[in-house]
């Protein structure tokens, strides 16, 4: 692999590393160029299963780039893993409640419940103090 790397100056005194980036040539075993790609912060080369970032330069002469370089091969099973879970998603809304509403009675239908009820099972009440008999 060869880099040759530039620093873009026309941002002024603040530099920023979105503004350096590296001209990658890939090299074949032979020596051979097989490609050349422009790499920028936030828009890596990919090649081979392997991934290019640049990461940084040297900022006092601007002498040399720092590239990353990641390999991911679990990719494809994270992927195949969001699309088993949209589908169970969509089997059990689109399949399964449906066939839940036609009566087949594999879901119960809840008895209805009163307001009392209702604050009896989330807010117990005190007790009610019985009334005493008067005497007349």
């Amino acid at each position: 692999m060869k880099v040759a790397y530039e620093l873009d100056e026309s941002g002024g005194a603040g530099m920023y590393i979105d503004q350096f980036q590296s001209d990658v040539t890939i090299l074949d075993a032979a020596g051979k160029p097989v490609l050349d790609e422009r790499i920028v912060v936030n828009s890596p080369l990919r090649y081979g299963g392997f991934t290019f970032y640049q990461s940084g330069y040297d900022e006092e002469a601007g002498r040399y780039t720092v590239l990353q370089v990641s390999r991911d091969p679990g990719v494809p099973l994270v992927y195949a893993g969001f699309g088993l879970l949209a589908i169970g998603l969509l089997w059990k809304y689109l399949i399964e409640k449906p066939r839940q509403a036609e009566g087949n009675g594999s879901a119960q239908t809840p008895s209805p419940v009163t307001a009392g009820e209702l604050m009896d099972r989330f807010q117990p009440r005190a007790p009610v103090p019985e009334a005493q008999a008067v005497a007349s």
